[in-house]
């Protein structure tokens, strides 16, 4: 069962400019890459160390998928606090949000989005100082599962989490899983069905033509969508953009084994557009 969480943390106000938000799909975290692996298994903690702090900008919040150790991702980012939901399952690759510490933010799991089968992850969300409401999200994958794709984003389109009367400055981002109509054989390809649902909520989809996987086939399943702020950019480092990054990252082989099969999405939130809450 997915228990409600609610976790205050120590109080920070924003003294920068701007604030950058980093997602990152971290392949079977905890596991060594691989579903079939154990905590023993997992040898990334340096390398990921590394890029998530030298080779790309400075982050503020960073948003994971596929997080099966979430204690573990801790010691990762020594300047961050992670916090996640409560699930029993071994197997569960969570959402987790790793905020810069300092930073004051509410944590909270809407099992809104937690729809159909029983192993989907739920949306995760932090809601910084700022009043900007960050939503984690990882939808169902597959080339099959466009409808429940479609459920999860209209349940967390209604839902408390996103609430524009509760969090007039959202944004959501993460892995959304999208095809495009040569897969899916539908009449429009999942972004711009998505795209339907969030806008009738405000969202607005903040695009970008850099893949963001580079398993059988290049995809950009990383995505964004805010309302109520200015995003000044969004950017992918990783072997996905040429010279995003230094060597070895800059190789898929070497990225692939080290980190992940996604690469990073950061985007860099304007903060002259957000106003502070309570």
């Amino acid at each position: 069962m997915i228990k409600l969480i609610l976790i205050l943390s120590v109080c920070f106000s924003f003294s920068i400019q701007a604030l950058t938000i980093t997602s990152l799909n971290i392949e079977w975290y905890g596991k060594g890459g691989t579903i079939y692996g154990t905590s023993k298994d997992e040898y990334r903690d340096g390398h990921l160390r590394d890029f998530l702090t030298n080779q790309i900008p400075k982050t503020d919040v960073f948003v994971f998928q596929e997080i099966t150790d979430t204690e573990r991702l801790s010691s990762v980012l020594p300047h961050h606090t992670c916090h996640t939901y409560e699930i029993k399952s071994g197997a569960h690759q969570h959402v987790s949000i790793c905020v810069l510490d300092g930073d004051q933010a509410i944590f909270a799991v809407a099992e809104e989005v937690k729809v159909g089968r029983s192993n989907l992850r739920p949306a995760f969300s932090a809601k910084l100082a700022n009043g900007l409401n960050i939503v984690g999200l990882h939808l169902k994958a597959g080339t099959r599962e466009t409808d429940l794709r479609l459920e999860q984003v209209e349940n967390l389109a209604s839902s408390r989490i996103v609430d524009a009367s509760l969090h007039p400055k959202a944004l959501v981002i993460g892995d959304f899983n999208t095809f495009s109509i040569d897969r899916t054989l539908r009449e429009r390809d999942d972004v711009d069905l998505i795209d339907s649902i969030f806008s009738l909520s405000g969202f607005t989809r903040t695009a970008h033509n850099t893949p963001t996987y580079f398993g059988y086939r290049s995809k950009i399943f990383d995505r964004v969508w805010s309302r109520g702020v200015s995003i000044k950019r969004a950017e992918v480092f990783g072997p996905c953009r040429k010279d995003s990054v230094a060597f070895p990252y800059s190789k898929h082989g070497y990225y692939g084994k080290f980190i992940s099969d996604h690469c990073a999405l950061q985007v860099e939130v304007e903060l002259s557009q957000v106003t502070l809450g309570n």
